[in-house]
């Protein structure tokens, strides 16, 4: 599939599942994960929980992107950003904090360091259109991120993930990205950190 996408510089890959069993969820998330690192465009998952939905719509009234701060990371805010002033969605920023920070005696001082800089993400002439939220969360991240999502009902989880060239057994070792796709209600945008942005 990356292939043909390259051969023909397609703008999106879309993958979608509705195995029930284990095995094809994993397989599933395995593949779709393989592809999001792997791809030179952005990818959109839709796992075996968004075809729970009694009606799935192609309209993101609320995404939620989700960040550590790495490069690969960073690189998908203008996405995300760009998805939402598209639909004219509204936006949650989030970054999830280690579970062992939370007993930090700084933990305010962290918590404040942090909200800056998804603060950051955010260009100034994007308050002309949207009132993004911050949110800062503990946790393991991609567990984190698909609870955040399910609580706020949002319509697209956007990540960034980390160009590599390898196969599809290495992401057995459930990262990020495949902890969210297997378990997210709604479809996850993923993107690279080598990919260009095209606005």
């Amino acid at each position: 599939m990356r292939f043909i996408a390259e051969e023909r510089d397609v703008d999106l890959i879309v993958i979608g599942t509705h195995g029930a069993e284990r095995w094809n969820r994993l397989v599933m998330g395995a593949v779709a994960e393989s592809i999001s690192h792997t791809a030179e465009c952005p990818v959109l998952t839709l796992g075996p929980r968004v075809f729970r939905r009694p009606k799935f719509e192609a309209s993101f009234k609320h995404i939620i992107y989700a960040t550590d701060f790495s490069a690969d990371a960073v690189h998908a805010a203008p996405y995300a950003l760009s998805l939402a002033e598209e639909y004219d969605s509204k936006i949650t920023l989030v970054h999830v904090l280690p579970p062992e920070l939370r007993a930090q005696n700084d933990r305010e001082r962290l918590r404040n360091f942090f909200k800056t800089e998804l603060e950051k993400l955010v260009p100034e002439d994007a308050q002309a259109w949207c009132e993004p939220d911050f949110v800062l969360e503990y946790g393991g991240s991609g567990e984190a991120i698909v609870e955040l999502a399910e609580e706020r009902a949002a319509d697209l989880i956007v990540l960034g993930t980390r160009k590599s060239n390898a196969g599809v057994l290495m992401y057995f070792k459930s990262g990020v990205a495949y902890q969210v796709m297997c378990r997210a209600e709604c479809p996850v945008f993923t993107v690279t950190g080598e990919q260009e942005y095209r606005g």
